[in-house]
């Protein structure tokens, strides 16, 4: 049935308007004959009469009910705490109420309070509803892709440490989504005060006004902190099972490490290779990143030049447009980073930009505590890595040998005791060939992890870098330079091949099928199109595979041939 007038005017109290009840399809349960069939088998936690909440699909398909009984009923699960609204059981979905017009979201908690803000949302909000501020862990969030989400949880969110810890994990999630900012409304209210109950306070012309200032005036998540205890059983109903990591596959997310390694032997090259194409979601390592869910790096430079960045960034062959997430600072003027003055700047930097990833290179040149000094290290992990840490921040910092190797960095042991891994980046061996475009560059590397507090993931990693010098050996060409894992022992799978892979193997087919006798490197480059280390990239995957073969002419040139069909690259 439709609702009572009863139930009409208690949702007309709590700032819903009558266009929004009829919208939302609102109805009165006055019998178990009106209850849906999830919810008519309740019989102690649904009593009747109540009124029923249907909770829409992205399409407006209603996919379950909430209900809120009259007269709520201890629940037993809650110490006795009454039931005052019951789901379906194992219908676990957010509420689509209104969708965006200008790729902006509010999203709301609470039946009444997702209600209240639709009914005075700005103009263009799409509003989303979920039952409370941790019901959205398991549901699809795929609907904040390239949204920018503002939140409004209860008025508890300043003061209950659980609310606040949700709050944080919601935003790291709904980021994680492909949302592009996300904020948390403001509101004035007290106590558990939702949003409906702030708004019914107001005179009803002045709410939809109220709701856009306290929109704008939306802030970012703080971490949650405060002297909580865990608990245990929520803690343990956590799925921590899937171990996911960065692009290349040494650190995962949140993560604080060091990369260590003599100088020249090129870990700022390492590290650049790394964050353009997390943030463009390339291959690194020959570890697929996900290209629809690319990283954001900020990078803090106290090494390098401008030229130096330059001519780098175009060796690798990365364009303006690649490195719009590559927030890159060259010579920062912050204060030394195991200050607070300093580590305040950098978190200030990090709440503007919202990396995923921040770099420091070098570090040493970053503190000004002595680097013997534990007190140095210390200082730099509790002000800036702790920090970053608590905001699901990786952080990555660059360091030196000390003057024997072979006891890590130098200064301070205190250096690895503070963060959760320790790699080394350590030269083997090279070659230089002289070809017909210049001189082929090869050098061998190893990535071997010292310290770690975890022990996952590989702890040495064999790897090549590759760059082709010109004939006058004054410039890196472009697009020739990259790092590869060397001795990949993992067999060739056609169904690992990334997008850009099978986007390539057609064209690189149809040149060489129309010369039998090979097509050399750079030829097969030109006319396949896009970046040169990424064609040859695919071309090393098909050689490995055995699907071309690759040989040297009299140039020196790699000539590459077709050994069978690939019939698995459309």
């Amino acid at each position: 049935m439709s609702l009572t007038p009863e139930h009409r005017e208690y949702l007309r109290s709590a700032a819903i308007t009558d266009e929004t009840i009829e919208a939302a399809g609102l109805r009165s349960v006055l019998s178990r004959e009106d209850l849906p069939e999830g919810l008519a088998s309740m019989t102690v936690l649904a009593p009747v009469p109540g009124i029923l909440f249907p909770y829409r699909d992205r399409e407006g398909n209603v996919v379950t009910h909430r209900y809120r009984p009259d007269n709520p009923a201890p629940d037993p699960k809650k110490d006795g705490k009454p039931a005052k609204y019951v789901g379906e059981p194992g219908k676990n979905v957010v509420n689509h109420i209104r969708a965006t017009e200008n790729g902006r979201i509010l999203v709301v908690e609470g039946e009444k309070q997702q209600l209240a803000a639709a009914s005075y949302a700005p103009e263009g909000f799409g509003v989303v509803g979920i039952p409370g501020c941790w019901t959205w862990k398991g549901t699809d969030l795929s609907w904040a892709k390239d949204a920018a989400v503002c939140v409004a949880f209860d008025a508890d969110r300043r003061t209950n440490p659980k609310v606040a810890r949700a709050a944080w994990e919601f935003a790291a999630a709904l980021k994680k989504a492909g949302a592009t900012a996300v904020r948390f409304v403001d509101f004035p209210g007290h106590g558990t005060d939702g949003l409906d109950d702030v708004l019914a306070r107001l005179d009803e012309g002045e709410r939809a006004q109220s709701l856009r200032e306290w929109i704008a005036n939306s802030e970012k998540p703080e971490p949650p902190g405060g002297f909580e205890p865990i608990d245990w059983d929520e803690l343990f109903a956590e799925d921590f099972s899937q171990v996911t990591f960065h692009v290349g596959g040494f650190v995962e997310p949140g993560q604080q490490m060091a990369l260590i390694g003599d100088g020249k032997v090129g870990k700022s090259l390492f590290m650049a290779d790394w964050g353009w194409r997390a943030v463009t979601g390339q291959r690194f390592l020959n570890d697929q990143a996900d290209p629809d869910k690319p990283s954001k790096v900020l990078y803090l430079d106290a090494e390098n030049s401008r030229r130096d960045i330059q001519t780098r960034m175009i060796a690798l062959g990365a364009t303006p447009a690649d490195l719009r997430n590559f927030i890159y600072l060259s010579f920062p003027p912050v204060k030394p980073l195991d200050t607070e003055e300093g580590a305040r700047q950098v978190l200030s930097l990090v709440d503007r930009y919202e990396p995923d990833i921040v770099i420091l290179d070098t570090v040493s040149r970053f503190v000004e505590g002595k680097e013997n000094d534990s007190d140095t290290w210390l200082n730099l992990y509790r002000r800036l890595h702790r920090e970053l840490k608590a905001r699901g921040v990786t952080g990555v910092r660059l360091d030196h040998f000390g003057k024997d190797a072979e006891k890590g960095g130098r200064g301070s042991s205190a250096k690895s005791q503070d963060i959760d891994h320790v790699w080394e980046l350590v030269r083997t061996g090279g070659s230089e060939n002289k070809t017909e475009d210049g001189y082929e560059v090869t050098t061998h590397l190893v990535m071997k992890r010292t310290h770690t507090r975890t022990g996952l993931g590989e702890g040495r990693i064999e790897i090549r870098r590759y760059g082709v010098l010109n004939k006058n050996r004054t410039q890196w060409l472009p697009g020739s330079t990259y790092h590869e894992v060397e001795g990949d022992d993992n067999p060739f799978e056609p169904d690992s091949l990334s997008p850009a892979d099978r986007r390539r193997i057609p064209k690189i087919y149809e040149v060489l099928r129309g010369a039998p006798e090979g097509v050399s490197h750079n030829e097969v480059c030109r006319a396949v199109g896009g970046r040169k280390t990424d064609v040859g990239i695919t071309l090393s995957r098909l050689v490995d595979g055995g699907y071309l073969s690759r040989t040297k002419d009299a140039r020196n040139a790699y000539i590459y041939k077709i050994v069978k069909e690939f019939d698995r690259g459309e």
